[in-house]
């Protein structure tokens, strides 16, 4: 069986044509590869644990982990699994309530700030918990259109610290 040579008939220079075309094909596949798996594609991951005190004997502890997730270039998305508990005179009131929810978003990027506006929020699986007691202690911005306000820091040129302006800073650990 013969082989058709006729892209090879028009070059004198069949090897830098081979070349060429291996060197396009290389940089396609990277280019892919970058877009595909960008550090925009990648999750971060924030354990918190924090106590609001309320007076000197309640309180209410704050204990889960976010994910945030980049869905493109200007939108995301962030999960908040974890759990709520009241103190009252010391002493827990009631059982912990269970949290899991997200939060989806548009984003908007100024130099270090990013400007979050909501776009929806869901309850997931085995939430207990209410729209009050989510946006008072997990997710201050989660009504459809609220803009929130964050800038990102590089710790050490290893770890991105970020948070809105009414949450404390966090950490991504991954």
């Amino acid at each position: 069986m013969t082989v058709n040579r006729s892209i090879f008939a028009s070059t004198k220079f069949r090897l830098a044509l081979l070349f060429t075309a291996g060197a396009l094909v290389g940089l396609g596949g990277k280019v892919f590869y970058g877009i595909y798996y960008s550090p925009f594609k990648s999750t971060c991951v924030a354990p918190t644990s924090y106590y609001t005190i309320e007076d000197a004997n309640n309180a209410t502890l704050v204990r889960g982990i976010y994910r945030s997730y980049r869905d493109s270039f200007f939108s995301g998305h962030t999960t908040y699994i974890g759990s709520l508990s009241h103190f009252k005179e010391g002493k827990l009131a009631g059982r912990p309530t269970a949290i899991h929810r997200e939060v989806r978003f548009d984003t908007d990027v100024e130099g270090k700030r990013i400007h979050l506006t909501v776009t929806s929020q869901h309850r997931k699986l085995g939430d207990q918990s209410s729209d009050r007691e989510v946006k008072d202690y997990v997710y201050p911005h989660i009504d459809r259109g609220e803009v929130a306000t964050s800038t990102i820091y590089m710790l050490d040129n290893k770890v991105l610290a970020s948070g809105t302006e009414s949450v404390a800073r966090i950490v991504c650990t991954n």
